[in-house]
């Protein structure tokens, strides 16, 4: 079949640079999933974070007498949450004003977040609680890493192979695409 001049522009201009640039234009931007991800950093973490704080200090302040380390661990415990949600909004504000290196630091924040969940997971042996709540630390401490685990799979490749992220963030990583 003879392509005709204007088919024949059409299966070219398809393929050209052009096309890709409209493409990437069509998704360049705070939108989508992007902006549930910029929405999770800046505002629904770091208020769950707080409610958490909160909570569990009023939960576990009554057994500081009982145990003694575990006021320790408590206040160890909100350092390392206020810490990070603090690193949350700030990973969530470089994405949402678009600033460069703006995704590495959110990817940061990512692989954090898993380090975070072991380290808060492992804090609650050392509250000195007898051993046999040791299976309720361990189950507990599973659950929370499942959960991270899913939490980093998800938005690492999310920030990875987004056609949003590639197109909002194009020039990040010193000129180099996401």
């Amino acid at each position: 079949m003879n392509d005709t001049p204007e088919t024949a522009a059409n299966k070219q201009s398809f393929f050209s640079p052009s096309t890709k640039n409209s493409t990437l234009q069509k998704y360049k931007g705070i939108g989508g999933w992007l902006l549930l991800f910029c929405l999770i950093l800046t505002v629904f973490s770091p208020i769950g974070t707080l409610f958490s704080i909160v909570t569990t200090y009023l939960e576990v302040s009554k057994y500081f007498d009982q145990f003694p380390r575990l006021l320790t661990v408590t206040v160890i415990d909100i350092f390392l949450s206020l810490s990070f949600m603090t690193y949350s909004i700030y990973a969530g504000i470089r994405l949402w004003r678009i600033r460069p290196r703006a995704v590495h630091t959110a990817k940061q924040y990512i692989l954090f977040s898993l380090v975070y969940v072991l380290i808060a997971s492992l804090l609650s042996f050392m509250a000195g609680f007898p051993s046999s709540v040791n299976e309720t630390l361990v189950i507990g401490g599973a659950k929370s890493m499942f959960k991270g685990i899913i939490f980093v799979v998800t938005w690492y490749s999310y920030l990875n192979k987004s056609q949003r992220v590639r197109a909002t963030y194009n020039d990040d990583e010193n000129g180099k695409s996401v």
